[in-house]
């Protein structure tokens, strides 16, 4: 019988499932650290796509803390958070839909290239 070989990591992962299933939400975060293996997913994808849509940036930012994105995207979704909450010159209402989500990239690109930040508003 030939034998399989399955990655550590993919060990963990289901090990990480496993706990995510069943509450065992301190024993997943210690073995995530231990690791350096995380699951990288959010709870509900719809739910997250709709904080963002919506401006809930304080559940947006406190459910990507557990995922492990490259530092550009990191960068591009802080700016979109900071452009949002402060670029009209305060914070807005916790719930409050921001422009600036809606607005297309080919835009935001566009501001970007031309360096005026009223543009990209």
């Amino acid at each position: 019988m030939a034998a399989t070989e399955v990655a550590a990591s993919d060990v963990i992962k289901l090990m990480l499932q496993f706990c995510k299933e069943n509450s065992l939400q301190r024993t997943m975060q210690v073995l995530q650290e231990e690791s350096g293996t995380t699951m990288n997913t959010v709870e509900s994808v719809d739910s997250f796509i709709s904080d963002i849509n919506n401006g809930r940036w304080d559940s947006v930012l406190s459910q990507i803390l557990t995922l492990s994105l490259p530092q550009a995207k990191l960068v591009n979704l802080y700016e979109q958070v900071r452009a949002c909450a402060w670029g009209g010159g305060g914070a807005l209402p916790r719930d409050a839909p921001c422009a600036a989500t809606r607005r297309s990239a080919a835009q935001r690109g566009a501001a970007r290239r031309s360096g005026r930040r009223d543009a990209a508003r």
